[in-house]
Formats: C-alpha cells, sequence, structure tokens
C-alpha cells in the first residue's frame, strides 16, 4: 500500500553546508498493517514522516496504492503530530477542524455534521463537543480529535510522529487501544514513529531501528525483540525499563 524506496533527505545551512538527515531509507507497509520506526531523538525519524506526508522536499520514489506520490502533499497519507496543542487552531471548533478535512475530500455540506459526529463517535468522543474550542478539552481528548481529523480525510496511511509521547502512561494505553480498534475497522495502514520501544512492540507488525539517517535493523517485530542482529538495537533493548513477566502472547497479542 505504502512503499518507500531509497528515501533521502538533506537540509542545506549556511554555516556548516549540507546536512543528510535520512541517507537511503526504504520500507513499506500494507493496509492494515503497521510499520514501527524506532531511534533516538535527531536520527532522523521525524524526517521520514514529513517527507512521506509530503511536507518537505525529499529524494526517492514514495508510492501509495500503486501509484507515485506527487511532490505537493497528498490527502492519501496524513499525519497525526506530537504536540496536539499545537495541531489545534485555538479559536476554531473542533468539529471545524474535522469538517475542513471533509470539505477537502469534496463531502457535501448537508453531510458533513453527520459524518463529524460519526468521527467524534469512534474515537470515544461526545459529538456534542464538536461545537467547542480546543482549550477546553485534555490532552488525550485533543490526540483524538486530531485522529478523528487524520481519519476524515479517508486516507490510505497515517503517519504517527511521537503521538503519544506527550501524554502521561494511562492515556497512552487508551489511545493505542483506539489505534489498534479503528485500523481493523478502516483497514488503514500506520507508520508508527517513537522512541519507546515498548510502545513500538506493542503496536507494530513490522519495525526498523533508526541510528544517524538509516535504517540498522529492520523485519518483524517479533524477531527483532527475540532475535536483535545489530549491537545498536540490543544496545536500546537492554536500556529498556523491565516489565513485569506478561503472558507469553500480551506483548503482541494487540496486533494479532
Amino acid at each position: 500500500m505504502l512503499e518507500v524506496h531509497d528515501l533521502h533527505v538533506t537540509y542545506r545551512n549556511r554555516r556548516v553546508g549540507t546536512l543528510s538527515a535520512v541517507d537511503g531509507v526504504s520500507f513499506s507497509v500494507e493496509r492494515g498493517r503497521t510499520f514501527g520506526i524506532v531511534g533516538e531523538s535527531g536520527c532522523g525519524k521525524t524526517s521520514i514522516a514529513r517527507a512521506v506526508c509530503g511536507l518537505i522536499r525529499a529524494e526517492g520514489r514514495i508510492i501509495v496504492d500503486g501509484h507515485p506520490q506527487h511532490k505537493e502533499r497528498s490527502t492519501a497519507v496524513q499525519m497525526v503530530f506530537q504536540d496536539p496543542e499545537a495541531s489545534l487552531n485555538p479559536r476554531i471548533p473542533v468539529g471545524w477542524s474535522v469538517a475542513e478535512a471533509l470539505k477537502a475530500r469534496g463531502v457535501p455540506k448537508h453531510e458533513r455534521r453527520a459524518e463529524v459526529e460519526y468521527l467524534f463517535d469512534a474515537v470515544g468522543l461526545n459529538p456534542d463537543g464538536r461545537h467547542r474550542l480546543p482549550g477546553s478539552f485534555s490532552g488525550g481528548q485533543k490526540q483524538r480529535i486530531c485522529i478523528a481529523r487524520a481519519l476524515a480525510a479517508h486516507p490510505s496511511a497515517i503517519v504517527f510522529d511521537e503521538a503519544t509521547s506527550s501524554l502521561d502512561v494511562s492515556i497512552q494505553a487508551r489511545i493505542l487501544d483506539l489505534l489498534t480498534g479503528l485500523q481493523r475497522i478502516h483497514n488503514v495502514a500506520y507508520v508508527f514513529i517513537s522512541h519507546d520501544l515498548s510502545l513500538v512492540g506493542y503496536l507494530a507488525h513490522h519495525m526498523a531501528i533508526m541510528r544517524a539517517g538509516e535504517f540498522v535493523e529492520s523485519g518483524e517485530t517479533e524477531r527483532v525483540f527475540a532475535h536483535p542482529r545489530h549491537p545498536y538495537t540490543r544496545e536500546l533493548l537492554s536500556a529498556a525499563p523491565t516489565l513485569p513477566e506478561p503472558r507469553p502472547d500480551a506483548l503482541f497479542s494487540r496486533r494479532k
């Protein structure tokens, strides 16, 4: 569904010249599946996210549903950002923000209200709240609104760039369960980007470990966790917090 081939992202700086943020990254993800990317801050994860969504220029090939991604941003790939506070206009009712995505998709005006109400309900929010401003919602609720807005565009894929890192642990768990359920219903592909191995292990079917602009290891999530091949992967796993002993299938049960 989503294919990324030999992706390169470079930035030009007056002081130091050209900086390479992403150096030849390739991956693919099918509908109804999740590809996770793990790496420390500054390794190039966000540059991948922005390039896939058409927010920055990049070299390489990005193919969505069998068609090359256009240079301009396409609604076929949506993005949910790290900070929901900065993602919503504080002066516009949240329902309007979601309705704008429907308008861009060509949904007739008389159908938008019902669609907005459906999307609010789908992400676990009271549809009556669509008239309120973002400031009256909690951080977790704002992120649900951003997810509803992404779904409103009827995308083939959604990129989540550290989308739960600003939330507390209990809210993170609810958002992950929400994403799992929505993926089953809408059969959408996810690219889930995080510095947290446990979150990616919970959600992703396949994953990649990123360092200094490159994937140093990739494969099925279970394999990467059980049999890491690269020294950096082993280093990350050894530094990860020790969790209570789970059921044999607990770590990956949400994705099956």
